[in-house]
């Protein structure tokens, strides 16, 4: 009986883990993705202030 539970705390965690590095990945590639326009907004603002 426990070692059943474990293994299915042990499969949530897995999974939950799996979950939060896919969501990290995709938060990864959306920053990539939107830094060079970022960075061309910054650059257009540190003009506009200088």
């Amino acid at each position: 009986m426990k070692k059943t539970y474990d293994r299915k705390v042990f499969k949530r965690k897995l999974l939950s883990d799996r979950s939060t590095v896919t969501v990290t990945i995709r938060l990864f590639m959306i920053l990539l993705l939107g830094f060079p326009l970022l960075t061309r907004a910054g650059t257009v603002d540190s003009t506009r202030v200088a």
